[in-house]
């Protein structure tokens, strides 16, 4: 059967399995499903000449499919019709490898791989600000100083300097520990910075005005909180008056700090640009004498900076033996010795000691415990955790289950019975008997994996590549339910529904997103659903989503708009099915009332357009007569 033959009953098929509705996954893009339709619509004429060749090649690709009555030792690569994977909605580009393994051709591989996992550099624009404090970063304008992308990672390099960030991302990140020691006079000026970002009289401030629920909100450590602890509520005043105590010995920490403490929202909120990751935070502070809260080893899933605010803390960090359970790395026999050293249960530990200013980066997996070393000072530091939900394992966890299940339905192989006899030579007791004089064992076993390497595995990988995007998609969506809600500036609040609701979008109007990829869509039960951060509570899951629905028609409009960053688009040139004006400035009004655009255009903003009522529409009816 010849490859063309091949493709064009691929593509009559796979046509018809989109008229049926039956996708790979439940959620592909908007714009895929629009190219989908468009695609269905141009080459229905296509057709009826396919359906009789297709027709003779059906037979001859039933006796291609492989069974285990015949030799093992047979060549088989044919197709069946079920074999065809479901509809693609989108162009997918195989890998595949070359055909003599050259030098060039693996200099090519690693460069093209390299440039997959690239971090984005800094721009001039950016390292022209490398001299800012933290703060100053922050309080930078949006597009019109520096992007989100580039603010983000002009924060990292502060915070972990002198390292250069492209040095930390391929030596460090996810690999080894680094302490950045702010022992130069340009890293004084860091470490000062960092100091402002949680002074204590904020501290103080938090706890004089709110009432903390234990576990939750904060956790209180030595014997002075112990009628505190077992409450329902814990009162922050009572907390701050037993604290300031000059004989006693406690901690407190107070974890999601962001909730409570707008600088520390601001600096998670902007990093998480960097990261592509929720940015969770903790502020410990110890009062002088107090050696340590934690004695024993921990493991935590997730990547952690300490940013040492006040005082000074010392750290073990060590390489327990851990393994992965539902998506959290847990310990795994991490006690002490009888010596009380730990080293034979974490293996090898380092220890640092971080200086007011200093910063300490500790990858997840690692194990770790904080110690005080100078017991008359107060010790104060921060600790921001991400890069949660996104590693490799996550990704695949959604497409292997997706893709096994639609060849379940689809291929003749995947609902193959297996080998009568499969049991008689395969299993733990016969993987047992390969020994040196028999490396394969029993011979059965060993052409039964080959056949699953060159028959199965190939089918699953296909289908895990087709539905790769859609899989990615929903993982933009779970960020999008987690992420912080963005702070907005002055400047920006009157610019966005936040400060601006009764903003009325005219075709003119030119808006662009509020911050790059804080808004999503997905298709679900035949409509477009988009889901945004803005109405995220400062705590993980604190607000219940309210995702808008659109028809389908309105999907290119709203892609378009959640790619409008930096640059703003005009309402007049969204893409719409209808090209009907009317249909594009209802799109453009609904996403703007949810808070995640900005109007850009002078003529739109408030003040604006009073202006142009007074004077009768001169301006604004001018131009929205020109659009039309």
């Amino acid at each position: 059967m010849s490859s063309r033959a091949t493709l064009r009953k691929r593509k009559r098929q796979a046509k018809q399995m989109a008229k049926q509705g039956r996708t790979p996954v439940k959620l592909p893009s908007a714009a895929m499903l629009m190219k989908a339709r468009r695609r269905d619509s141009d080459d229905s004429d296509d057709d009826s000449d396919e359906e009789s060749d297709d027709e003779e090649e059906e037979e001859e690709e039933d006796n291609e499919m492989p069974r285990f009555s015949r030799s093992m030792h047979d060549s088989d690569d044919g197709l069946s019709d079920d074999d065809v994977l479901p509809a693609k909605k989108a162009k997918v580009t195989k890998f595949t490898k070359p055909t003599k393994k050259t030098e060039s051709n693996a200099s090519k591989q690693s460069n093209g791989i390299d440039e997959v996992f690239s971090v984005p550099k800094l721009d001039s624009s950016a390292v022209s600000k490398i001299d800012l404090s933290i703060s100053s970063i922050l309080d930078l304008d949006d597009v019109d100083d520096i992007t989100a992308d580039q603010k983000a990672a002009l924060i990292l390099s502060k915070i972990i300097f002198p390292t250069d960030r492209t040095l930390f991302y391929q030596l460090y990140w996810e690999q080894n520990p680094l302490h950045s020691s702010r022992s130069s006079q340009e890293g004084e000026a860091v470490s000062a910075t960092i100091g402002k970002l949680f002074p204590m009289k904020e501290f103080k401030r938090i706890l004089k005005e709110h009432v903390f629920v234990p576990n939750e909100d904060i956790i209180l450590y030595g014997k002075s909180f112990q009628t505190l602890q077992n409450q329902a509520s814990i009162d922050g005043p009572s907390v701050l008056k037993t604290f300031l105590k000059s004989d006693v010995k406690c901690g407190i920490r107070l974890l999601e700090t962001q909730k409570w403490c707008t600088n520390v929202w601001r600096l998670a909120s902007a990093l998480e640009f960097e990261f592509q990751s929720r940015v969770s935070s903790q502020i410990t502070v110890q009062s002088p004498e107090f050696l340590g809260l934690d004695k024993d080893f921990t493991v935590v899933d997730h990547d952690q900076f300490v940013l040492q605010l006040e005082g000074s803390s010392g750290w073990d960090i060590g390489e327990a033996k851990t393994h992965i359970t539902d998506h959290i790395v847990v310990e795994d026999e991490i006690d002490e010795d009888n010596d009380g050293t730990g080293k034979s249960a974490v293996g090898k530990t380092s220890s640092y000691f971080l200086a007011t200013g200093d910063s300490l980066y500790i990858p997840k997996g690692r194990s770790f415990r904080q110690t005080s070393l100078h017991p008359t000072d107060t010790n104060v530091y921060l600790v921001l955790g991400t890069n949660r939900n996104r590693a490799m394992h996550d990704l695949m966890s959604l497409v292997v289950p997706q893709a096994i299940g639609n060849l379940a339905v689809e291929s003749k192989k995947m609902r193959q019975a297996l080998p009568l006899t499969l049991t008689h030579y395969t299993g733990v007791a016969s993987s047992e008997t390969e020994t040196e004089e028999n490396p394969l064992g029993d011979k059965r076993r060993h052409l039964f994996l080959q056949y699953l390497e060159k028959h199965i595995m190939p089918l699953i990988t296909e289908q895990v590549l087709d539905i790769v995007d859609p899989a990615v998609d929903q993982m933009s969506k779970s960020f999008v339910m987690e992420r912080l809600p963005v702070p907005l500036s002055t400047k920006e609040e009157k610019s966005t529904a936040a400060g601006f609701s009764e903003a009325v979008i005219f075709p003119y109007t030119q808006l662009r997103m509020l911050r790059p990829g804080i808004a999503t869509v997905a298709v679900e039960d035949g409509k477009i659903v988009l889901y945004h951060c803005m109405d995220n509570a400062r705590v993980l899951f604190g607000n219940d989503m309210s995702p808008l629905e659109f028809d389908l028609d309105d999907g290119p409009a709203i892609e378009t708009l959640l790619k409008a960053y930096p640059n703003a688009v005009m309402i007049s040139d969204l893409p719409h099915p209808s090209e009907d004006m009317e249909d594009k400035v209802g799109v453009a009004q609904a996403l703007f009332k949810e808070g995640f655009l900005v109007i850009v255009d002078e003529t739109s903003k408030p003040g604006q357009a009073d202006s142009d009522d007074d004077d009768n529409d001169n301006d604004g009816s001018g131009k929205l007569d020109s659009l039309l």
